[in-house]
């Protein structure tokens, strides 16, 4: 989307993930104050603003800087969410979580979690715990159903948002992985685990292990 609205200048994107960048901060700034108080606020923001690994990949042709704005977004409107306590706020926390979803697919734990801390905080409250969970569930599936008619569109599962997992855990977790030497594939093991499992995950994993 962003090359068919500005070009393929990949100085836009940079951009865009460097604004990301800020909101973390101020977000990071806001949740700590929130849970933690003041103090704890100011130097979690100072952490954020110095923290080298943030400010490199904000520079990359990467997901990187849009994970942990996501990340940090996520939770702090479910609290905004529990502060107003309206319908429209549920449904756009479940939309930027379903939104999230589609960037990694881990963000489905947030999904979940966020489901359980509003049925432990609204436990006697069914009615209001019935419609704030719908509108939750409602918002998510708004914003992940372009991706499912995709699916639907090309043949594929509706639900499957990542073709990399099993690549991926069989990259990380195999015998020839060190610890703090870097990323690299492991590229005769992937393809012997890959072809024996038939490409599935759950398969992969357990050959891997």
């Amino acid at each position: 989307m962003n090359y068919k609205l500005f070009g393929h200048d990949v100085r836009i994107i940079f951009i865009w993930q460097m604004i990301l960048g800020v909101l973390t901060n101020l977000l990071i700034y806001l949740v700590a104050r929130r849970y933690f108080g003041d103090f704890t606020a100011t130097l979690s923001a100072i952490m954020a603003v110095f923290c080298g690994q943030l400010i490199f990949y904000e520079l990359v042709l990467l997901r990187s800087s849009m994970t942990v704005f996501f990340g940090i977004f996520v939770v702090w409107l479910f609290g905004v969410a529990l502060d107003k306590n309206k319908y429209p706020w549920w449904l756009l926390f479940g939309f930027v979580t379903g939104m999230a979803i589609l960037l990694q697919i881990y963000f489905v734990f947030f999904l979940f979690g966020g489901i359980l801390l509003l049925a432990r905080t609204l436990r006697k409250q069914y009615k209001q715990l019935f419609v704030y969970t719908g509108c939750l569930i409602a918002g998510t599936i708004i914003a992940m159903s372009p991706a499912v008619m995709r699916n639907a569109i090309v043949g594929a599962p509706l639900l499957s948002l990542n073709s990399n997992g099993a690549t991926t855990f069989i990259t990380d977790n195999n015998v020839t992985v060190r610890s703090f030497v870097g990323w690299a594939a492991a590229v005769r093991i992937t393809a012997e685990i890959m072809g024996s499992s038939d490409g599935h995950l759950i398969k992969a994993i357990i050959l891997t292990l």
